[in-house]
């Protein structure tokens, strides 16, 4: 038996809501909350999964999972 090192990774979306007189100013607002700990993506919605296998002077090659 060999032993591997396995690289996941994963996107967790979730929406929030936000008042502000523009779509820069709603940005703003957003990342301060997420910056500060306010907008938490837990459990959130898993949107994509990957999986990669990690070899020494290899790319990696993802797959989804």
């Amino acid at each position: 038996m060999k032993k591997y090192s396995i690289l996941i990774e994963e996107t967790v979306s979730g929406y929030f809501e936000v008042l502000a007189s523009d779509e820069k100013e709603a940005k703003s607002i957003a990342e301060e909350k997420y910056k500060s700990g306010e907008f938490i993506l837990a459990p959130g919605q898993v949107t994509n999964r990957t999986l990669a296998v990690i070899r020494s002077n290899e790319p990696m090659k993802w797959m989804e999972f």
